[in-house]
């Protein structure tokens, strides 16, 4: 065997050898869906009444908001009205500028944007350019130890 047949032989064997691994990066992997420590695991379809539980009241408690963004009214944060301690607020996290998830700033009473910078208020209303749409709202209420949204 010439060195020229050979090493074509070798090429051949690389290719094919290579050639499920390519198959499998090309091919799209399924989503876990497992979730973080600030969003809420629950992504429910609506009740009756149109609402979906993102989440329990100990949960936003404990980490200061909870964040759905599989939820059936889609990417969701909800908090506590820094004014009334018993009211609740339901707002799109996707921010209006480029889409990245907004952050609740409990120490300020706002959402911020880590990709821009843009901020809104707690009524979703821009406070802090890039962005110049405001936020999406949506009803919320808590029933018994649920917090849930109006999809």
């Amino acid at each position: 065997m010439e060195r020229r047949e050979f090493l074509s032989w070798v090429s051949v064997g690389v290719l094919a050898s290579s050639l499920p691994a390519a198959i499998a990066a090309c091919t799209k992997q399924p989503e876990t869906t497992s979730a973080s420590p600030t969003e809420s695991p629950l992504a429910t379809s609506p009740r009756p009444d149109g609402f979906i539980p993102v989440g329990t009241v100990a949960q936003m408690d404990q980490q200061g908001f909870l964040s759905n963004k599989q939820s059936a009214a889609g990417a969701v944060i909800v908090v506590r009205d820094p004014k009334q301690a018993n009211k609740i607020v339901a707002l799109s996290s996707v921010c209006t500028h480029k889409g990245c998830t907004v952050e609740w700033q409990k120490n300020q009473a706002l959402l911020t944007c880590p990709c821009h910078n843009s901020a809104f208020g707690i009524d979703g209303s821009v406070k802090k350019a890039p962005a110049t749409k405001p936020l999406a709202t949506f009803a919320a209420k808590i029933d018994g130890d649920m917090v849930l949204v109006k999809a």
